[in-house]
């Protein structure tokens, strides 16, 4: 769900309810848990947007509860949860000039970009791992709230992301003749 609140601001609500079974007759601990997993995660979102720029400062919590069963280990929990703070500033500029080349008319854009991230850390040794896997790291990741795929883990962070891209378009089509980017993770 996605909305509008007082003035610029937004707000989003994600949800997720799954249910996860498994053969497990060869594991044990953790590993062996089946189960459900509820998620909520709540979001406000104040954007500022210019055509020659962005600035949005975000802020929410990430809510996950289980009820696990088949769990061979008095030791762990049967009904684990974890709930993460985390915040965002998001911002970016676009230039563009207009250049030739092989008498093509392009044009030329320049879009640096940077994204700040905090992040809570809990420890989730105690969590199933149902359906996470470690993205694979390309300059998207760059701007993304959390380094796995799927709810079972959410990366800490605090951290400062820059980066740039280049392009060449155009003008008569649209066609990308040349995309190029760089960046880095403080």
């Amino acid at each position: 769900y996605v909305g509008r609140l007082l003035g610029p601001f937004e707000w989003s609500l994600a949800t997720q309810v799954g249910s996860f079974d498994r053969d497990n007759k060869n594991l044990t601990g953790i590993a062996r848990a089946v189960g459900e997993r509820m998620h909520v995660e709540p979001r406000v979102r104040l954007p500022f947007y210019r055509p020659w720029g962005y600035l949005a400062f975000t802020g929410g919590v990430r809510y996950t509860r289980y009820d696990l069963q088949e769990i061979d280990d008095p030791v762990i929990d049967e009904s684990p949860d974890r709930n993460l703070g985390l915040a965002s500033v998001a911002g970016g500029l676009y230039f563009d000039r207009d250049v030739e080349a092989f008498g093509i008319p392009l044009n030329h854009s320049l879009e640096p970009q940077l994204y700040y991230l905090y992040q809570g850390y809990q420890n989730q040794d105690q969590l199933p791992q149902f359906d996470v896997t470690e993205l694979t790291f390309g300059y998207n990741q760059l701007f993304r709230d959390n380094r796995f795929s799927g709810l079972d883990r959410i990366g800490d962070a605090n951290q400062l992301a820059l980066g740039v891209t280049t392009r060449f378009v155009g003008q008569r089509d649209g066609r990308e003749y040349l995309r190029a980017s760089v960046g880095q993770i403080l």
